[in-house]
C-alpha cells in the first residue's frame, strides 16, 4: 500500500511518554467542502444525491521524527476530545480520518467545532459502507487482500525516519466510515476557513487496547508512546464547490 507504514506488532508499555521530537505535515493544497445548496448539511441529500460518491478528500500527510527513539503512534484518547480518533476512524484500516482530526478556524481565527447526531437508519449504514468501499478503490487499495489483515493496526515510527500516511474525510458532512454518529461541521459558504490536521493521545486508554504480546514488545524494544497532542506545522484552505 503506498504512502502508509502499517505495522503489526506485539508489545509492553513502558519509557517516557510525550511527543517531543514528532512534526506533522499536511501535504493537501486544499480540502474540498461540497455545499450545492445553502444548505450544506443535508443528511437526506447524502442518501440521493450521488455527490459523495465522487466528492471526497484524499488527505496525504508526513509524520517526521527527529528525536532519537522510536515513537509508538495510536492516538486514542478521551472521547469527544479534540483530536482523539473514533473506533471505527483512522488508523484503523480501511476506515476515513474522524472531524474530530481537523482543527477547522474561520476568518477571526475561531476554531470551528464539529457536532453529530445519531443515525440508526438501515440505508445509511448500507450507503456509508459501499462507499467506503469505493473511496479505498479511488486509493487503489486490494480490498481482496486487505480485508485479511489484522484490524488492530499499529503505526511505529523509527527515530530519524519521515512516514507517509493517506486517509479519507468528506466535509461539511463526513461519510467515511459507518458510525452511529454523523458526523459535520457547520460552514458558512460565505466565509473562509483553513484546517489543520491534529492527533492526541493518552497512554492509559492505549493500554487498554494492547495484547500482553504486545505491551511486551514495547518494552523490550523500548518504544516510546504518543502521548499529547500533536498539532500539523501547517494549515489549508477549505474551498467550497457547489
Amino acid at each position: 500500500m503506498r504512502y502508509i507504514i502499517l505495522l503489526i506488532i506485539f508489545g509492553f508499555i513502558s519509557c517516557k511518554t510525550d511527543s517531543k521530537g514528532l512534526e506533522l505535515t499536511v501535504l493537501n493544497k486544499d480540502f474540498v467542502a461540497y455545499c450545492p445548496k445553502q444548505e450544506c448539511i443535508d443528511s437526506e441529500r447524502f442518501l440521493e444525491d450521488d455527490i459523495y460518491n465522487k466528492k471526497v478528500n484524499i488527505l496525504h500527510f508526513k509524520i517526521e521524527n527527529k528525536s532519537d527513539q522510536t515513537y509508538f503512534f495510536m492516538p486514542i484518547g478521551k472521547k469527544g476530545k479534540m483530536g482523539n480518533v473514533a473506533y471505527r476512524s483512522f488508523p484503523k484500516l480501511l476506515s476515513g480520518l474522524s472531524l474530530r482530526n481537523l482543527a477547522v478556524k474561520n476568518s477571526k481565527g475561531e476554531m470551528m467545532k464539529y457536532g453529530g447526531h445519531p443515525t440508526h437508519s438501515s440505508d445509511y449504514e448500507m450507503k456509508t459502507d459501499s462507499l467506503a468501499n469505493l473511496y479505498y478503490q479511488k486509493m487503489e487499495y486490494d480490498l481482496n487482500y486487505n480485508r485479511e489483515l489484522s484490524q488492530n493496526v499499529i503505526l511505529v515510527i523509527p527515530s530519524g525516519e519521515t512516514v507517509f500516511y493517506e486517509t479519507n474525510f468528506t466535509l461539511p458532512l463526513n461519510q467515511t466510515s459507518s458510525e452511529y454518529t454523523q458526523e459535520f461541521l457547520k460552514l458558512d459558504k460565505n466565509e473562509s476557513y483553513t484546517a489543520s490536521l491534529i492527533f492526541a493521545g493518552e497512554k492509559e486508554l492505549v493500554e487498554k487496547r494492547l495484547t500482553n504480546a504486545q505491551k511486551e514488545t514495547i518494552k523490550y524494544n523500548n518504544y516510546k508512546i504518543f502521548d499529547g497532542e500533536l498539532l500539523s506545522t501547517n494549515s489549508v484552505p477549505i474551498i467550497f464547490m457547489d
